[in-house]
């Protein structure tokens, strides 16, 4: 399904393997007063963002297997989103949201043994396999929450209850990201688990309706 897209807000930065690319316009702002803060910090932030930048090109060459078009790959302060034209089944859901964390988790050997040359890349190859575990997380909108959902429908051949019992399941992986939080004193991880928990929520009530 195509995702309405308005492109204000964000700053077209040219076009790869024929997609267009548009970056927020926060996002250079919050790198570069990041950086001037702390300089390792904004290194860091900077290096997620390139990662993020090549899952989601993951996305788009999983979606050229079933010849998909996509319309477009936004970056913004909280990730990035390929949006693609698609109207597929459970098995072709469930491997164009692979392709997202399948480049991540091709990086992990490369920057493996990176690391083993360059001090440097020992701190990019902890932030891809971050990445990389975060999305496989199966919480809805994370392509591991997608990824369950296709999975659930493939073996019940029923989408609407495929997707209950995913953002059920979403439900409960919100919640321990929030209790985790709160053991171990994480503002951040408090925050994301509440953000997760709520949208799901609003999914839930939406599919009831």
């Amino acid at each position: 399904m195509l995702q309405l897209f308005s492109s204000a807000g964000y700053i077209a930065t040219g076009t790869l393997f024929g997609v267009p690319i548009f970056i927020h316009r926060a996002l250079p702002i919050i790198c570069s007063v990041t950086y001037l803060i702390d300089s390792y910090l904004g290194l860091m932030l900077a290096i997620v963002f390139v990662l993020v930048f090549l899952h989601e090109f993951g996305h788009v060459f999983a979606g050229k297997l079933y010849g998909l078009q996509t319309h477009h790959v936004t970056i913004h302060p909280f990730g990035g989103v390929a949006t693609i034209d698609s109207s597929l089944n459970c098995r072709q859901t469930f491997i164009v949201a692979f392709g997202g964390p399948m480049v991540n988790l091709l990086l992990t050997p490369i920057l493996l043994y990176l690391s083993t040359i360059n001090s440097f890349f020992v701190l990019v190859f902890i932030l891809n396999l971050n990445l990389l575990l975060f999305n496989l997380l199966p919480i809805i909108p994370l392509d591991g929450g997608v990824m369950c959902c296709s999975a659930l429908e493939f073996f019940l051949g029923n989408r609407k209850r495929s997707l209950e019992l995913a953002l059920m399941t979403s439900q409960v992986f919100s919640g321990s990201i929030v209790v985790l939080g709160c053991i171990y004193l994480d503002l951040v991880l408090i925050i994301i688990g509440i953000s997760f928990f709520l949208n799901v929520q609003k999914t839930l009530k939406e599919l009831k309706i």
